[in-house]
């Protein structure tokens, strides 16, 4: 359970600062977008990748449904 919530909050975050460079923020968000951001080392250099794969992994959870999970509950 502490993996899969360092995961949440590494991916949440990374979420957060794209929000943060788009001019819409979380509006109009899609998973492609945040998987581009999620395979470029240099963006939000500080999110830990492989621990977010690790915990997902372990949990049995798909990031592709975990990231508009994300989005949706952050633009509440």
């Amino acid at each position: 359970m502490d993996k899969l919530l360092y995961a949440f909050d590494e991916l949440s975050g990374l979420i957060h600062a794209y929000s943060l460079m788009r001019p819409e923020g979380y509006a109009g968000m899609e998973l492609k977008g945040v998987k581009k951001r999620l395979k470029e080392k240099s963006f939000a250099a500080n999110v830990n990748r492989d621990e977010i794969a690790d915990a997902l992994n372990r949990a049995g959870l798909d990031i592709d449904q975990l990231i508009p999970f994300i989005i949706a509950k952050q633009q509440m």
